[in-house]
Order: structure tokens, then C-alpha cells, then sequence
């Protein structure tokens, strides 16, 4: 690779004397609602540092008129993120991949622009990811709510226990963190 160098503190590729700042690939979530923690799994097009992410980006949330920094997601949490989650991780790349959240709980129904920035504050997301609003734009899932319905013998009656029950949740959630709230 004569020509190359890698300077992964700077997060810089240089080529030939020309360097540029690692550029977003790939971002899960990509679109939509998500959860009021949640981790965001960043592919970048070369190495990068935590550093040179958690100094100048952060989240806005609606809900609050102040920047929220980011956070990089503890180690073992975020292996087992980008194992189960992302179909674009290989090992052998692994310093391309970044997992991080906003170091606050978000409010729930709130918006999020998640704004990835370098050290001369360019935007690393590409304006094909949010077109005219610069930053990742997400919707925070709104409260979440039950509906439990049953059969009755009688309107005044009570459930009748030879009967199912049936829960109806407002949004989707894993079987494993509803057993364990229990």
C-alpha cells in the first residue's frame, strides 16, 4: 500500500497528499421511531476514533432547548449491537464502525436530529441521508401503552378465568424485557 498512510488520530486518509474527513457509509437506524435509549450503529468509509466524534457532535432533541452530547456505548454492549444487528460488520473492519447514543434518556414523542461532526465542524453525513435539514432525523416512540382484554360472563362480572386473556401493546417490544418487568 505505498502511498497509503492511515492517520487514525487525526481521522484523516491520506493519499497522495490529498487527505479528507471519514464520511458516514451507513447509519442503523436508518429511518423512523426509535426507542428513548437508543444506540446508534455509525459505518464510516475509513477508521475512525470515538474522539473524533464525541468532541463536536451531538443530539437535539425537541423536547429541549440545549445540545445533548453523544456517548460511546460501553465495549461489550456495543460487539454484541453490531454482532446481532448489522449486516454490514466484518471483524477485519471494525475500526470503521462506531456505536453511540445521546447521553441522556430522549423524551418520548419527541424528535431527534443527530448532528456527526468533525473538527472543523463539517457535517460527516452526507446529503443524501436528510436532504435539505442537515443531521439524522428520528421520531422518539410515544408512552407506550397496554389494553388488556377479556371474556366476561356478564358486563359486571369479573374476567373469566377459563378464558385467554389478550394484550394489545402500542408499540412492538421484545417478549424477554416484558418477562422481566414482571
Amino acid at each position: 500500500m505505498r502511498g497509503h498512510q492511515w492517520l487514525l488520530g487525526l481521522g484523516l486518509w491520506m493519499m497522495i497528499g490529498l487527505a479528507y474527513a471519514a464520511v458516514l457509509q451507513h447509519v442503523q437506524p436508518g429511518v423512523g421511531t426509535i426507542d428513548e435509549d437508543q444506540a446508534f450503529i455509525l459505518h464510516f468509509d475509513q477508521p475512525v476514533t470515538a474522539a473524533q466524534l464525541t468532541e463536536h457532535s451531538y443530539c437535539q432533541s425537541s423536547a429541549l432547548g440545549e445540545r445533548i452530547p453523544l456517548q460511546v456505548v460501553p465495549m461489550e454492549q456495543a460487539q454484541a449491537l453490531l454482532q446481532e444487528q448489522s449486516y454490514m460488520y466484518e471483524a477485519d473492519r471494525a475500526d470503521q464502525f462506531l456505536v453511540m447514543q445521546c447521553a441522556q434518556r430522549l423524551a418520548s414523542g419527541s424528535e431527534l436530529v443527530l448532528q456527526l461532526r468533525d473538527q472543523r465542524q463539517r457535517s460527516l453525513v452526507p446529503k443524501v441521508f436528510y436532504g435539505d435539514q442537515p443531521g439524522l432525523h428520528f421520531q422518539v416512540r410515544g408512552p407506550l401503552r397496554v389494553q388488556l382484554w377479556c371474556d366476561k360472563t356478564r358486563s359486571t362480572a369479573d374476567c373469566n378465568p377459563l378464558r385467554p386473556l389478550r394484550l394489545q401493546f402500542s408499540a412492538p417490544g421484545r417478549l424477554r424485557s416484558f418477562r422481566e418487568s414482571t
